[in-house]
Formats: C-alpha cells, sequence, structure tokens
C-alpha cells in the first residue's frame, strides 16, 4: 500500500512540473560588505510569492523562483534589509 501512495504522489508532482510556468534558481553568499564575512542565517525571501530560504553555515543560499520574479529581499539580524531587484 505504502508504494502505491509514493508512486501516486511522484506521478502527480510531475505532472504538475510539466503545467507549471518556467522557473530559474538564483544562488550565491551573503557576507558582510565591509569584513566579507559570510553571514550565517541569513534570510532570503521573494516579495512577490513571500517564498524564501536562508543562508547555510557557509553563507550560501539558493532559491527557485518563478520567472516573472524579480524583486529579493535580503535580512539579517543587526543589518539593514536590502532589496535587490
Amino acid at each position: 500500500m505504502r508504494k502505491i501512495n509514493l508512486i501516486s504522489v511522484l506521478v502527480l508532482f510531475f505532472s504538475l512540473s510539466l503545467i507549471a510556468q518556467e522557473k530559474f534558481t538564483i544562488s550565491g553568499y551573503i557576507s558582510d560588505a565591509t569584513s566579507g564575512e559570510r553571514l550565517i542565517g541569513a534570510s532570503v525571501s521573494n516579495l512577490q510569492t513571500n517564498s524564501g530560504t536562508i543562508t547555510n553555515t557557509y553563507g550560501f543560499y539558493s532559491i527557485t523562483l518563478p520567472a516573472d520574479s524579480v524583486f529579493l529581499a535580503i535580512s539579517y539580524v543587526g543589518y539593514q534589509p536590502q532589496i535587490i531587484p
């Protein structure tokens, strides 16, 4: 029974991804502008879809967005938020 449910979920996932709009992935590192220190746990979010991610222990992030997204908000405790078109 579990195998059937898993297969059903996979078929549903792949069929939805074929119908979905075009997407792209943005990735990089978030660091302090002065010292160059990588910021662990910085927030990277898409203002249009309210989706986001946080940087890992190396300050690295990766986020997949719809093709029509144009603004990212970067924030970290103690820093001014940045909005990047």
